[in-house]
């Protein structure tokens, strides 16, 4: 019976999972912005993290988990309705309505063509002229169908990039090759002789453009080489030659031209520099009444008579998440990756959000961390590529180099010191990995009392400098890092035991696991310790398992569900379920590996991309962090850890209507809590077992699956020996 449950459990989860019931929450940088566009006295922007709105201090953030396509938004703009249009990378353009609902339009995406990103969106009456990389397509803004689409501009290549339009009495097209205009009184625009072209380099002097307006009556360009007005016949230099222009945005009789660091005024016969930037390059410019908006690749800002304003979307700096660790407050502690120009740290703290690197705080050295790791006492290490590593306690950090630890770096230079790993012990040593020790010291410790010891791999183990990487201590204490050769796979899986003895060098025991002792792959891309004791080996083919630590030669098994995977992290819940991070994706796997519970991906959910960076779990809310090179996402997940105590039971929804509601949910269990329902009269309905965690579900029907009717039931809950018990009601309504 309890085996029929199991895989009753597994149905309902994975249909809970399949149907989008669980929360999904995107976080991702919103500085960069792409465009802006005004709507309903909103202002509004593209950026490579999503779209944002924002008025008076207020924002409202869309990614992925709020219906977009993607997060890397490339245009926007906004019709006479109030509605937002915003293009992405991949070619889909979202409508977003007056009640933030969106409708993706995807036929552009689906034209089969390599590059369909969205370049600029511009909407003239009732069509919204979308720019892409190989034309134009015309989509109607009253029924959102396509109207047409143009790609072949006179003698201009097929296809080729569209950066802006002007919709007048003529359509100008801005293009990489030159500018097309549709000759007077043309019908068919799809015919390319409709067109008459203007080249950069040979009918303006200029190697490109991307913005056009109106001035006055004349078409106005800018270009790398200055602005150039259209005559009729001809275009000639207007103002400022030679100058790189971003974009020009004509105001009343005022023409206002941005470069990358600077907002030009022109007037006729005057030109006077308003405002200036220098550690950021402005990306767009809009006005809106005595107001100008202008978009930068770190936040934006608003120009005003009264003053102006600097203004930094609230969230983590920037899309780049590599590894990331939950304290036991819940706080999110997240490093960026190996890029020393990177954004640094990130920590989120409830919704609120503090981003550090060395401009905001110097004594972290270095921006490129890039692995994290929380401590027994709270403090949180930080693992660095090329300068140590940081440690953060008690909101301060510091920071620990070559010097400072006596570790050796890296044979070309052993003051760049890359550490990969870092790990406690149960006594509180730290135990460090050292990527590439010229010393061949893969593995050092600093003991809570702030001693150092170094430990060398010697033959037969270690022969030359390798990579060392994926610090692991089981319930033994023994040390388990992966050894990479210069070939980029193997020799393998290395244990360590010190025996307890940090200063006689002379009893360590080391050994080391390979393919041939039955791992699925050399390659070892992760570890990770279950509930069980068991470690769970992630390599480029899969999963090994190795059951017995004590006994590393015992039996190593793999996990079926997970074979030819390449696997990136591993992350167990308190159900002791394997959370698994691939190059394609997440996978959600039974706590032996045999059953595939459920798969994301960047198609069907909203995770950002496939390419999974780290998992991180909080098992006292049963939250999912999930780290990719494209932001962080968090998945509500029905498997909080269960409490040691029986509480109160809370029951949602209460009461419980199945035409609106498939489950209902049982919330405070301890450990594999049994359930019973009965009716108030005490007949029993129905008997299952949780799940295992904190929560349970219940659909509403007795043994034989009919529909229990309306009425007032008893939920009880109980261990199973029955000594623990713990009740509450439900109001069941047909």
């Amino acid at each position: 019976m309890h085996f029929f449950l199991f895989f009753v459990y597994l149905f309902l989860v994975t249909n809970l999972l399949a149907q989008n019931e669980y929360s999904w929450k995107n976080y991702t940088g919103k500085n960069n912005i792409s465009g802006l566009t005004v709507a309903a006295d909103h202002y509004w922007a593209s950026t490579s993290g999503g779209v944002f709105r924002y008025l008076n201090g207020e924002f409202l953030a869309f990614t992925k988990s709020e219906g977009l396509n993607s997060h890397n938004i490339t245009a926007i703009s906004s019709d006479a309705s109030g509605a937002v249009w915003a293009g992405d990378a991949d070619g889909v353009v979202h409508v977003i309505f007056n009640d933030n609902s969106i409708l993706k339009i995807s036929d552009i995406s689906r034209s089969g063509e390599n590059n369909n990103q969205i370049n600029k969106i511009v909407i003239s009456g009732s069509t919204a002229y979308i720019c892409t990389a190989f034309g134009v397509t015309l989509i109607s803004t009253e029924n959102f169908q396509i109207k047409d689409t143009f790609f072949k501009f006179g003698d201009f290549p097929s296809k080729i990039q569209v950066f802006d339009l002007l919709a007048d009495d003529r359509i100008f097209v801005v293009t990489e090759n030159g500018i097309a205009i549709s000759n007077p009184g043309a019908v068919n625009l799809s015919a390319p002789d409709s067109w008459q072209i203007y080249s950069y380099s040979i009918d303006l002097n200029a190697t490109t453009a991307k913005s056009i307006s109106k001035y006055g009556n004349l078409p106005v360009l800018s270009s790398d080489k200055g602005i150039f007005s259209f005559t009729g016949s001809t275009w000639q230099q207007y103002r400022m030659k030679d100058t790189s222009l971003i974009k020009i945005v004509v105001s009343q009789d005022t023409l206002w031209a941005l470069t990358q660091n600077s907002l030009i005024k022109l007037l006729p016969g005057t030109r006077e520099t308003v405002f200036s930037i220098t550690n950021s390059l402005f990306t767009d410019l809009k006005i809106n009444e005595d107001e100008k908006i202008l978009g930068t690749t770190l936040g934006f800002h608003i120009l005003r008579a009264d003053g102006n304003q600097n203004i930094l979307v609230p969230g983590p700096r920037d899309n780049l998440f590599a590894g990331i660790a939950v304290g036991e407050n819940g706080v999110l502690y997240a490093s960026s990756g190996r890029g020393a120009n990177g954004p640094g740290i990130y920590i989120k703290d409830g919704e609120e959000w503090s981003n550090f690197n060395i401009s905001n705080t110097p004594s972290l050295l270095s921006n490129a961390y890039h692995n994290t790791t929380v401590m027994k006492d709270g403090s949180v290490c930080f693992a660095n590529w090329g300068k140590g590593y940081a440690l953060l306690n008690q909101g301060n950090f510091s920071a620990y180099n070559a010097d400072s630890t006596g570790m050796t770096g890296i044979v070309k230079d052993p003051k760049f010191l890359v550490i990969s790993d870092i790990q406690e012990d149960s006594k509180g040593d730290r135990w460090f990995v050292n990527f590439e020790s010229a010393a061949t010291a893969p593995i050092s410790k600093r003991s809570s009392e702030g001693v150092w010891n170094h430990y060398q791999l010697k033959n037969p183990l270690l022969s030359t400098v390798t990579v060392a990487e994926h610090l692991l201590i089981d319930q033994y204490d023994t040390k388990w890092f992966a050894l990479t050769g210069s070939e980029g796979s193997g020799p393998g899986l290395v244990y360590f035991m010190d025996n307890k003895t940090a200063d006689n060098l002379d009893d360590d025991e080391w050994g080391i696991i390979k393919e041939t002792d039955g791992l699925t792959n050399n390659k070892i891309t992760s570890l990770a310790l279950d509930q069980r004791g068991e470690i769970w080996v992630g390599t480029d083919l899969g999963v090994s398992i190795i059951t017995d630590p004590s006994n590393p030669d015992y039996r190593i098994s793999s996990a079926f569900a997970l074979r030819q995977q390449a696997i990136k992290c591993i992350a167990v819940d308190p159900l002791n379920q394997k959370w698994v991070g691939t190059i394609k994706g997440v996978f959600l796997v039974s706590s032996d590996g045999s059953d595939l519970i459920a798969q994301f991906n960047a198609t069907n959910s909203p995770l950002p991309s496939d390419l999974i960076n780290d998992i991180a779990i909080d098992p006292n809310s049963g939250k999912v962090y999930v780290s990719t090179d494209q932001g962080l996402t968090m998945i509500e997940t029905p498997f909080p850890a269960p409490l040691k105590a029986f509480g109160e039971i809370e029951i949602y929804p209460n009461p419980f209507k199945p035409v609106g509601s498939n489950y209902i949910t049982i919330d405070g269990l301890i450990r594999d809590a049994q359930i019973k329902v009965l009716t108030i009269s005490g007949r029993l309905v129905t008997a299952f077992e949780s799940p295992g965690g904190r929560v349970a579900f219940w659909n509403g029907t007795d043994f034989s699956g009919k529909p229990a009717p309306s009425g007032i039931y008893l939920i009880v809950a109980y261990d199973r020996d029955a000594k623990n018990v713990a009740t509450a009601k439900l109001a069941l309504i047909r």
